[in-house]
C-alpha cells in the first residue's frame, strides 16, 4: 500500500496592521509519502516521509525571519495476528536536526529575538494494540 498527501495553504492576514502577511506557524507547504509492506503473512515494513515548507516563527506578524522547511524519514516493523498487533517504530532514522516550534519575541521591536526549541533526534516506540 502506499498513500501519499500533499497540502498548499495560503494563510495570510487579510484585515489589520499586518494584511497580507502570512500568519506565523503555518507552512505554506507539506508533503506526506509513504508506504505500508506486507511480507511472511503476518509480518508488515513501514516507511513514510514528512515534509513541512517555510514558515515564520511563532510570534513573527512581520514577517521578518523566514524559517526553512525540513523532512524527516520514520519506518518501522510489526507483525499482526487476528486480533493482535505490535509495531516497532524508528522516527528521525537520519537524526535530522530541526525545530518543533521557534518563537519570536518582541517581533515588532527591532530587538526581536527567536528562541529555538528543537525536535526530537532518532527515537523510537513500541506498540501494542488488541482489537475487539
Amino acid at each position: 500500500m502506499i498513500n501519499a498527501g500533499y497540502q498548499y495553504v495560503d494563510t495570510k492576514f487579510i484585515s489589520g496592521a499586518y494584511k497580507g502577511n502570512y500568519i506565523p506557524s503555518v507552512p505554506t507547504q507539506s508533503l506526506t509519502l509513504g508506504s505500508t509492506i506486507k511480507f511472511l503473512k503476518h509480518f508488515y515494513f513501514i516507511i513514510n516521509s514528512n515534509y513541512l515548507g517555510t514558515q515564520y516563527a511563532s510570534g513573527d506578524v512581520e514577517n521578518k525571519q523566514l524559517l526553512g522547511g525540513y523532512t524527516v524519514i520514520n519506518t518501522g516493523i510489526g507483525y499482526q495476528i487476528k486480533h493482535f498487533q505490535i509495531t516497532l517504530k524508528i522516527n528521525n532514522i537520519t537524526n535530522r536536526e530541526y525545530n518543533a516550534i521557534t518563537v519570536m519575541k518582541n517581533p515588532t521591536l527591532s530587538n526581536a529575538q527567536l528562541f529555538y526549541y528543537p525536535a526530537s533526534g532518532i527515537n523510537g516506540s513500541l506498540n501494542l494494540t488488541l482489537r475487539a
